[in-house]
């Protein structure tokens, strides 16, 4: 059998509805919220057999260096444990060359702290996140990834990812947190 060759193109929608397949419509909405707005890009895995998967991310530039944020990466499920999510995730780190790379993870979700971990990421439980690099570092990890009902943040390379992440402008965090997660949840909530 020959290996699939899977390409990663540069597609919003098509990544967008592997969220919504894989994740819900709940999820889907705030990363089309966030492609609308301008801030996310959307990357998809593709093979003669289909589509295999999407990447919602965006990146941020702060006083010590560019943090790329996954905002929502999934398989489909018939390309799960194929090397879909690394793939996705590779091609975003050659196209944005970040210094650090920040996701944040669902309680429950051992899939993804393992796939984190396994990309070289450091994933803490927000409790840890706050007792060794402060609170005001989860407050902008929680914000940057809106990340207020996850409960792990990956972070890429440990250590240095942190206080690359501690060096995004407050204000800057603050208004992609207003455009991306509060806008979306104030429109949905009171529509």
């Amino acid at each position: 059998m020959r290996a699939k060759q899977i390409r990663v193109v540069e597609d919003p929608a098509t990544a967008l509805r592997v969220i919504s397949e894989t994740m819900g419509d709940w999820h889907a909405y705030y990363a089309r919220a966030a492609v609308e707005a301008g801030v996310a890009k959307g990357l998809a895995a593709v093979s003669e057999s289909g589509v295999l998967g999407g990447l919602i991310y965006y990146t941020v530039e702060g006083v010590s260096g560019r943090v790329l944020v996954v905002y929502y990466i999934a398989s489909s499920p018939s390309a799960r444990r194929q090397g879909v999510a690394k793939i996705l995730l590779s091609e975003a780190l050659k196209r944005e060359r970040p210094d650090a790379v920040l996701a944040t993870i669902s309680r429950g979700n051992r899939a993804s702290v393992a796939f984190f971990r396994s990309q070289g990421f450091e994933v803490l439980p927000y409790r840890l996140v706050e007792e060794k690099y402060g609170v005001e570092v989860l407050r902008k990890v929680s914000r940057l990834a809106c990340g207020y009902e996850d409960e792990y943040a990956a972070v890429r390379p440990p250590v240095k990812g942190w206080r690359v992440i501690d060096g995004v402008p407050d204000q800057l965090v603050d208004d992609l947190f207003e455009e991306i997660c509060y806008k979306p949840w104030r429109r949905r909530r009171y529509r």
